[in-house]
């Protein structure tokens, strides 16, 4: 049997009528994956918070059980910011391929490819703050 060997990965070449994503819009998409992140770490903590149980001496009671659930959320923020655990690089660049006009149901791409299309993402936006916040390694 014939082994077919994977196509190269090419970028389509740069045209006057290419798309681009602005600064702001590079930076909006950049705060959404972080939120969609940090929303999903707060999930993933709520049932381990929900099983601890509090001391009358230090707490409990409705205000405790408001107050628990803000907790988890700013959590799920903090890890986040300090790195997540990497759904954010994954949500951002999908987010960048829809708004580049690529097929979204195109298989995820390689570490690679990945690593491409962040640099390609980074050389659309101008501003070096929004480059730098783009340099993903692996």
């Amino acid at each position: 049997m014939t082994e077919i060997a994977p196509l190269p990965a090419t970028t389509a070449p740069a045209s006057a009528n290419a798309k681009t994503i602005s600064p702001q819009r590079m930076a909006e998409i950049e705060r959404t994956a972080k939120d969609f992140e940090a929303v999903f770490l707060a999930e993933m903590l709520k049932p381990m918070v929900e099983g601890v149980e509090v001391s009358e001496d230090f707490g409990g009671g409705r205000g405790e059980e408001v107050f628990r659930g803000m907790m988890v959320d700013e959590y799920g923020k903090i890890m986040s910011n300090k790195g997540g655990i990497g759904l954010a690089d994954h949500v951002k660049a999908q987010m960048i391929r829809l708004e580049l006009g690529q097929d979204p149901n195109t298989p995820a791409p390689s570490a690679a490819a990945y690593q491409q299309s962040v640099r390609q993402a980074a050389e659309i936006s101008a501003t070096p703050a929004i480059q730098e916040s783009l340099n993903v390694t692996f």
